[in-house]
């Protein structure tokens, strides 16, 4: 759809069919990101349940094609929300970050906390953990992430995780490497490679591209299960597919499998088409950008075509019955 206004109408009735299970099951952490706005580009939700509240950030983008980070607050099953432009608390804590992109929000020690990246807008780019008081909903901290043992120039997607009182994250999926926090002064977090595990996987032949981070893991019992992406070039431009790769919960996070083929969003990314694209080298995104656990489902939030929000609820029990086994290499 180029028409913004057919666009916006779409994607309006769309998002109805899709959170109409959210809302059987008395959720609504989406509906207000696409209710109360009037900016064309809305995408990428990561969603975070704690304190008795739902936080959810998105990047939108208006007019002046201006980029935002939003957070909305909602208690459990209100309609009412609080909204805040969190970009706007980061740029002014810290004056050198003029870039926010690939947010994703986790907990760590019983604190809120953001990570996100300076995107391709310097090089070497940066990345960031930010602290939030969920009482007040504003930033305490600002630090940059440093990996002791190097990195590339370029990198984002660093998906952390919680466990036994420390911070760790996944660095790659392909091979699947864990880096722990090693150090920490008033500027700066310092993390560390502490394990890599190769594998092989039946999957590889359906999923085309490397496998990459997208969002924060998900521990259900004794795993974990975190989303992610791959691209590959058409000549209409990149496409991007989603899955889901699960890990033991404990060390050393030894990978379990890996999805039997790409997450299936149905028509809508085929559909929902920005007047302008922000990214003209791609084609077709659908973006897992956040996932929590509601029950027994996972509810999926995704960002379509760099340009809406999407949402998807799946049962547990398919992705962890759904799923290729992954052999270690040694």
């Amino acid at each position: 759809m180029r028409s913004t206004f057919c666009g916006k109408g779409l994607h309006h009735l769309l998002f109805l069919i899709q959170n109409f299970r959210l809302r059987i099951i008395g959720i609504n952490v989406f509906g207000e990101i696409i209710k109360k706005s009037d900016n064309e580009y809305q995408f990428n939700p990561s969603t975070i349940f704690t304190g008795n509240k739902y936080f959810t950030i998105w990047r939108e983008v208006d007019k002046s094609r201006t980029r935002h980070l939003f957070l909305r607050v909602a208690h459990v099953n209100d309609r009412e929300s609080e909204l805040h432009d969190l970009g706007e608390q980061i740029k002014a804590m810290n004056s050198s970050v003029k870039w926010i992109g690939d947010a994703r929000l986790f907990t760590y020690g019983g604190k809120l906390q953001l990570v996100f990246d300076t995107g391709h807008s310097e090089a070497p780019n940066r990345i960031f953990i930010t602290v939030l008081d969920i009482n007040k909903v504003s930033v305490t901290s600002v630090k940059e992430v440093k990996k002791l043992d190097g990195r590339k120039e370029i990198e984002k997607n660093w998906n952390f995780f919680e466990e036994g009182q420390n911070l760790f994250a996944i660095y790659t999926h392909q091979p699947f490497t864990i880096i722990e926090l090693a150090k920490e002064t008033e500027e700066f977090l310092y993390f560390r490679t502490v394990i890599t595990h190769f594998y092989k996987s039946s999957s590889n032949s359906k999923i085309r591209g490397e496998i990459r981070g997208t969002s924060t893991p998900i521990l259900v019992g004794n795993l974990f299960i975190s989303l992610t992406h791959s691209s590959f070039i058409t000549k209409k431009g990149f496409v991007y597919q989603s899955h889901y790769f699960v890990f033991g919960s404990t060390y050393p996070f030894l990978p379990v499998s890996l999805s039997i083929k790409p997450i299936n969003y149905g028509i809508v990314g085929k559909i929902l088409r920005p007047s302008v694209k922000l990214n003209q080298s791609v084609h077709q995104v659908e973006f897992p950008s956040g996932a929590f656990k509601a029950g027994k489902n996972l509810i999926l939030g995704f960002g379509l075509n760099d340009f809406k929000v999407g949402v998807k609820v799946i049962k547990l029990s398919k992705i962890l019955s759904q799923r290729s086994s992954i052999e270690i290499e040694l």
